[in-house]
């Protein structure tokens, strides 16, 4: 017998985060479970075979293993409701920083206000000079289409800062937006 047959006997007993302690933890894990085993029920030792002989002689072990059972699952339930706090949390500090990103482009700033319609134009105005002066069945040059290209990616920028990426970024700012008024 090892441990994970000793888990598995477990789970069948309905001692199910106990078992699945035994089963599928990282060998140190499973080992400092079964030392509290064997602790929690007065076992000689620490080993599959004595814990589980220990469980079939004594009532009062099996008692006690019910107890380590619920005090395992108000552990992994406080674990859960931390990750869902952390979650959160994370959620909250990407929300903020949407929110201060949308917040500093405000009209006192003239830089922003000038530079994204210049990209833009300088986009529109590069596309249409590269495809005129391109003479008729000729490829444009690699350099001016890589210039193109970058100015491409920096007019998405502009998009995007302003009007949002996705379908995502709408909804999210307009949550924000509402997140706000209600705050007011």
């Amino acid at each position: 017998m090892n441990w994970q047959d000793l888990g598995e006997e477990l789970r069948g007993i309905g001692l199910s985060a106990v078992g699945g302690a035994l089963v599928g933890g990282a060998p140190g894990a499973v080992l400092a479970t079964g030392q509290e085993i064997a602790k929690r029920i007065g076992a000689a030792e620490a080993s599959p075979e004595v814990i589980r002989d220990a469980l079939e002689a004594d009532p009062e072990a099996l008692a006690q293993m019910r107890a380590l059972e619920v005090e395992m699952a108000k552990v992994d339930e406080r674990r859960e409701a931390r990750a869902a706090d952390s979650a959160e949390e994370l959620a909250r500090i990407a929300t903020a920083d949407v929110q201060d990103a949308r917040a500093t482009r405000g009209v006192d700033d003239w830089m922003r206000a000038a530079l994204a319609p210049l990209v833009l134009a300088i986009t529109v105005a590069l596309s249409v000079y590269i495809f005129k002066v391109t003479p008729e069945g000729k490829e444009p040059s690699s350099t001016a289409m890589y210039i193109l290209g970058q100015f491409g990616g920096f007019s998405a920028a502009v998009i995007y800062f302003y009007f949002g990426s996705s379908l995502g970024s709408a909804r999210r700012a307009e949550e924000i937006s509402r997140m706000k008024g209600a705050g007011k």
